[in-house]
Order: structure tokens, then C-alpha cells, then sequence
């Protein structure tokens, strides 16, 4: 991903070189100092998927995911603030490119698994209030 980053053509780096942006020491080039990143950063983000999807990962096992969370990630990189949304894309992406074992099953277990987070972590809901039930005429019941 360094390559990447660093071979990103000038003009769309304002025309400027990696070492504009990072600062090199005795040690560690730029590049060098981006590329601990960037390898930091990508464990980080198959170690959420991972911990989002450990029952995807105990089907698929753990070689054999983490090959598809990195065709993943370059294909649905991060575009959020948060790890949260990591996952959103995951089962339009194996649903169109995963055809192996179990199949149905790990389509399904991915399903289950964005549902359970997507439902922890939705902004809440007003909840049931007994009170203005037990005041609410019939006319009011279906607006409850």
C-alpha cells in the first residue's frame, strides 16, 4: 500500500514528495516511516473485521479469511472516521465473488453478524413509554 501512496502521481499530491509530509531521522526514511504505518493501519483494520466477523472467520478459517478480507479492503478501503463501518460492503462483496465451501452459510453468518452490530451500535430509538399509553385514546394508538 506504501507503493501505492508513495507512487500516487505528484499532481495528486499537490505536487509535492512523501518527504513534504513525514519527516525522516537518522533512522527511518519517510517512506520507511510511511510504510510502518500503512502496515500498521491494515493490521488494524483486518483485526476489526476480524473481531466483527469471528463467526465468518471460523467458517472460512483463518488463512482463507483473511485472504478475502484483503481483496476486501482494496476493493471497500475505509472511507469513515470509525472501524465500525469497516464491514458494510462485506456481504455484497462475497456474495459476488465467494463460491466456495459453505457458501450459503457464510453469506447468511455474515447477514447475522452486520444485523448484531448494526444493532449495538445504532443511534437509539425512543423507547416504550407505559404512561402515555395508559393516557392515549384509540384515535392515538396507531401514531404510538
Amino acid at each position: 500500500m506504501c507503493k501505492a501512496i508513495c507512487a500516487a502521481p505528484a499532481k495528486r499530491r499537490g505536487g509535492r514528495r512523501i518527504e513534504y509530509f513525514l519527516a525522516a531521522d537518522k533512522r527511518l526514511s519517510a517512506r520507511k516511516r510511511l510504510d510502518i504505518y500503512v502496515q500498521d493501519y491494515w493490521s488494524r483494520c483486518l483485526g476489526s473485521l476480524q473481531e466483527d466477523f469471528s463467526g465468518v472467520n471460523h467458517l472460512l478459517g483463518q488463512k482463507s479469511f483473511d485472504r478475502w478480507m484483503e481483496r476486501y479492503l482494496v476493493r471497500y478501503p475505509s472511507r469513515s472516521f470509525t472501524l465500525r463501518d469497516l464491514g458494510n460492503r462485506l456481504f455484497d462483496f462475497m456474495r459476488s465473488h465467494y463460491s466456495g465451501k459453505f457458501n450459503p452459510v457464510v453469506l447468511d453468518m455474515i447477514r447475522y453478524e452486520w444485523a448484531q452490530i448494526d444493532a449495538f451500535d445504532r443511534p437509539a430509538v425512543e423507547s416504550f413509554d407505559p404512561v402515555k399509553l395508559s393516557r392515549a385514546g384509540k384515535s392515538n394508538l396507531p401514531r404510538m
